[in-house]
């Protein structure tokens, strides 16, 4: 057995480096496809995210139509919080080296965060007083059904739920410009609608044709 080996160990040696090699090219070939399921598996062990959810993964925005093994296809949101009618398809490989931002924790209602940029010098007291009209005006028909089920999905997820009546800090961008950030909670579909609405009232432009019609309550 020794003189064998012997005799043979330089075509064992090849052998053995031809299949390393081979191991890795073979690794190196499918590395995409094992990390997207990767991706597939972290996705269902965390439950990151579930079929209607708004996700932002890197500089996607969009609703998750069709989760898969080595992909996830997303109806693409656009600037506007609209909706542009084309669908992306996210390789799960991402949810491994991206954060997933996921919209929809407090279900049909959200806490939307509006950011208006002004001048410093502007009369803040009384933009910030047609702001937060504005946002009660157009919360109004729906505030109380949305205090319920936040309450309840962060009370689920183990955290004391926000007040979700509109309100307004300050940041201070430079020596000139200075953001209202209005905080205000609205029907997930109504995003963009309230949002206008408000913008409309903080700018003095005439109120546009969009309807404010509060979803169905949560059964």
């Amino acid at each position: 057995a020794f003189g064998l080996f012997t005799i043979w160990a330089a075509e064992l040696q090849a052998l053995a480096v031809s299949f390393v090699v081979l191991a890795m090219a073979f690794v190196w070939a499918t590395k995409e496809t094992i990390a997207c399921i990767q991706g597939a598996v972290y996705r269902l062990s965390s439950n990151a995210f579930q079929v209607g959810d708004r996700i932002n993964v890197g500089e996607i925005r969009g609703d998750v139509i069709d989760p898969g093994l080595l992909s996830t296809t997303v109806l693409e949101v656009g600037s506007g919080h609209q909706r542009t009618g084309r669908t992306i398809s996210i390789p799960n490989s991402l949810f491994m080296t991206e954060p997933v931002l996921n919209e929809s924790l407090t279900g049909e209602y959200m806490l939307h965060l509006l950011t208006i940029p002004v001048d410093r010098n502007a009369d803040l007291a009384d933009l910030e007083q047609r702001a937060l009209t504005a946002a009660n005006d157009a919360c109004k028909d729906f505030i109380d059904d949305v205090r319920r089920p936040i309450a309840l999905r962060y009370r689920r997820h183990g955290l004391n739920p926000p007040l979700v009546d509109p309100r307004i800090t300050y940041r201070v961008v430079d020596k000139n410009t200075v953001h209202l950030i209005l905080r205000i909670p609205v029907p997930t579909r109504l995003e963009r609608t309230v949002e206008q609405r408000v913008l409309r009232a903080v700018l003095g432009v005439p109120q546009g044709r969009d309807t404010l019609t509060p979803p169905p309550p949560s059964r």
